[in-house]
């Protein structure tokens, strides 16, 4: 597979992160394994399927709330998903 990144990538495999699918609402945070993230995105491990173009709230990463867009989606196995996510 052609590389298509910039930047760098920071692996932080075993952290977390939670995510809201629904920026004006709170109600339901999930939580997804951090597998690498840089300056302009980051990639998730994650049971919840996206659909490329969604937008969602990451919380409590590296101090501060990020919206980000998906920007692909490729399942992983029976039960989770990889997501690559940009910053917005």
């Amino acid at each position: 597979m052609f590389e298509q990144r910039q930047d760098g990538r920071y692996d932080f495999s075993g952290d977390k992160v939670q995510y809201t699918l629904n920026p004006f609402s709170e109600d339901e945070v999930f939580e997804a394994d951090i597998i690498n993230f840089n300056e302009t995105g980051i990639c998730l491990l994650s049971a919840n399927l996206f659909s490329v173009g969604q937008e969602i709230t990451i919380k409590n990463f590296m101090s501060s709330s990020r919206t980000a867009v998906v920007i692909w989606v490729e399942q992983n196995d029976d039960r989770s998903f990889k997501v690559g996510l940009s910053f917005t």
